[in-house]
């Protein structure tokens, strides 16, 4: 049930309330639901309301209208049934098409903030134009604000709790969206400025080492004298590692160690089968070769016009000179060769012309002629058999008479090569020698018959002869 209120009223008094009301929410009355109770005739008539309800009355009735304005008698609240203040309201904002005025004398704050949210919008010399100075940090502070003071472009950092305060050392251009370090106009995304021969970045980090131990490393990169520099540390004493100078027409890349690329492009004088070279301060170039050693590239050939070559010597009394120590000199090898494929080529004019010499303190000990013609003071020969078995006993001699029909019909010995095939083939030494050696050991084999023959021959002629002269000397 809804608790009934009552007391009395007087008109005057309710005039007064209404007055009230109207001079401390001067643009909410306009739209809140008020009333005014007029009761004529009732100078002190009994009047009973709802709580939380609002009477309104019309000219010879009145009901009651549920309204969230609360008055303990001291104070007026909207939505706040204990409002602490002349005006509370709770739950929504204050709104008007007008000004709010403030009487207090001068020396006192006209607005007190003591929200911790954003305040925007907020102009002190339109609160109030003869308090507008009273209107100061110290007087709408609260917990959690930002205060301090900075310079147009320089990013604040705290100076302590609750207090920023800019920065000479970094910068934003807000506009082109540029940081700046050490410099207040920055050209990039990030500009970094630095004094004469100072580092602008360090790069450091701790790992363990082979021996689980923890090392420090430090690497900076700067621009000192106009020279892009990358650089590491050793005792505390910068090394510089790459360095980089330039100027409006040359440049220079310094790199102290080892540099490994899988391409280097220098386009700089370049032209097709020039040779890259280097000055005697180590400056590299392209230069035509024929311009620096006589050798030139003609296709996929290197040529020498003029001159000679040594390799392994300086002494060149030929045009290859080739000075080696237990390796040979030169290697021919020919790589998935064909029957009569060439690993090297001697060209001579004339047959009485050496197409090879070898020579021994000055003394040639074989050469080889123009005509074919071999000097050699020795040649060995390797065979892969010897004729040894002509001499064994169970070696099958050929009969003469059967060897002398074999050479009437082939006009040549058995096993050995036939003239037309040596001079168009050529004579196999090796195999030659040995079959000759074989026809040599087969002819001492006949001789030995022969002379067993002979000798028998003989004794029967001496026996012939001893009949025949006792015969006589009968």
């Amino acid at each position: 049930m809804k608790k009934q209120l009552t007391f009395p009223l007087r008109g005057n008094d309710r005039t007064c309330i209404c007055i009230q009301i109207l001079l401390m929410m001067p643009r909410l009355a306009a739209s809140c639901l008020i009333f005014t109770a007029f009761l004529s005739n009732k100078s002190a008539a009994q009047t009973t309301y709802t709580a939380n309800y609002l009477l309104k009355s019309y000219t010879n009735s009145a009901e009651y209208v549920n309204c969230q304005i609360f008055d303990d008698g001291l104070n007026v609240g909207i939505n706040n049934a204990f409002p602490s203040e002349k005006l509370d309201v709770v739950g929504g904002n204050v709104r008007t098409s007008g000004a709010f005025i403030s009487l207090i004398p001068a020396g006192n704050p006209p607005l007190i903030l003591s929200s911790p949210t954003l305040v925007s919008n907020l102009n002190s010399d339109y609160l109030d134009g003869f308090h507008s100075a009273d209107f100061s940090l110290s007087t709408h502070t609260h917990p959690g604000m930002i205060s301090g003071s900075g310079i147009p472009s320089q990013v604040a950092f705290w100076s302590s709790a609750g207090v920023l305060s800019g920065q000479d050392a970094l910068f934003w251009d807000n506009y082109a969206h540029h940081l700046g370090i050490g410099i207040d106009a920055p050209e990039a995304d990030l500009h970094l400025y630095s004094g004469t021969n100072e580092t602008s970045i360090y790069l450091s980090e701790t790992h363990p080492d082979l021996n689980n131990i923890l090392r420090d490393t430090k690497w900076s990169i700067s621009n000192q004298a106009g020279q892009f520099r990358i650089s590491t540390f050793n005792n505390g004493s910068a090394i510089n590692i790459i360095k980089i100078t330039g100027t409006q027409n040359a440049g220079t890349f310094e790199v102290n160690g080892t540099l490994r690329t899988s391409r280097l492009v220098m386009s700089s004088g370049a032209q097709n089968n020039f040779l890259l070279v280097s000055s005697a301060s180590g400056a590299a170039f392209w230069r035509d070769p024929a311009l620096i050693t006589g050798w030139r590239v003609a296709g996929n050939n290197v040529l020498k016009d003029a001159g000679s070559v040594g390799i392994g010597t300086s002494l060149t009394s030929g045009k290859l000179n080739v000075q080696t120590t237990n390796v040979p000199a030169i290697v021919f090898e020919v790589a998935n060769g064909y029957e009569g494929s060439l690993g090297a080529i001697a060209k001579v004019s004339s047959p009485n012309v050496a197409a090879f010499s070898v020579e021994q303190s000055g003394t040639p000990t074989m050469m080889i002629w123009g005509d074919g013609r071999i000097y050699a003071t020795k040649i060995r020969v390797k065979v892969p058999a010897f004729p040894d078995f002509v001499f064994s006993p169970n070696y099958s001699l050929p009969k003469l008479g059967d060897l002398e029909q074999y050479i009437q019909k082939n006009r040549h010995l058995p096993g050995i090569p036939t003239a037309d095939s040596v001079v168009s083939e050529g004579l196999d030494l090796g195999s030659m020698n040995t079959q000759l050696l074989q026809k040599v050991e087969e002819l001492t084999l006949y001789i030995i018959e022969l002379n067993k023959e002979i000798n028998a021959l003989k004794k029967q002629v001496i026996t012939l002869d001893n009949k025949n002269l006792k015969s006589k000397k009968r």
